[in-house]
């Protein structure tokens, strides 16, 4: 019982640094999309769940490492340049508009209130529902036949993966709010770093 609930809190990490990397772009997830993205993971951890035992013997480990890392530093480096490219708009765009613009200009992030927060889109959130859990369904399918009754691991994932999103969310909110500097690059260096560590298992 102990080993499960650790291994599902191990493959919740993933959803974790979700909540935070969209809490450092100031979207809130709420309940209703937080339930609705558990409900796609644990789909996701579910199907190779059921099928673990039979599929275990011919996927190899070091394939799964090496499809969910590169996975992850993709999406980092999506969400990474994306936000430079979206900075690099804005100083230009700031630029053309304006003849006196004063030295170090790009410093106002560090004085500018925090901006709104916006509720996370249900369609962000579904896009981003199988490679932020690749990590629990190569769990699943390699591991998953040994972790227990189905109805046991399959309640508690989605009780320990739905509180991974709120909680990541809400902290990286509240300290996003709390720090003048923009954060919105955190989130494509959080799931590179990820990917990264993912990569160093083989």
């Amino acid at each position: 019982m102990i080993s499960t609930f650790l291994t599902l809190l191990a493959v919740s990490l993933d959803v974790f640094s979700f909540g935070v990397s969209l809490g450092a772009q100031k979207r809130t997830v709420s309940p209703a999309s937080a339930v609705y993205f558990t409900m796609l993971s644990c789909c996701i951890f579910g199907l190779p769940f059921l099928l673990s035992a039979r599929v275990y013997a011919i996927v190899s480990r070091v394939v799964c490492v090496l499809i969910n890392g590169g996975v992850l530093l993709g999406l980092g480096a999506v969400y990474l340049f994306g936000y430079i490219f979206k900075s690099l708009s804005k100083s230009l765009k700031f630029g053309q508009n304006s003849s006196l613009v004063p030295p170090f200009q790009n410093l106002q992030v560090f004085t500018h209130k925090s901006p709104k927060t916006a509720t996370a889109p249900l369609k962000t959130l579904s896009a981003c529902a199988i490679p932020v859990n690749l990590d629990a369904f190569f769990t699943a399918l390699l591991s998953g036949y040994g972790l227990g009754a189905p109805i046991l691991v399959l309640s508690l994932n989605f009780t320990i993966t739905l509180s991974a999103l709120i909680l990541g969310n809400r902290i990286s909110l509240f300290f996003s709010q709390k720090k003048a500097p923009d954060m919105g690059g955190l989130s494509g260096v959080i799931f590179i770093c990820l990917g990264i560590l993912k990569l160093l298992e083989i």
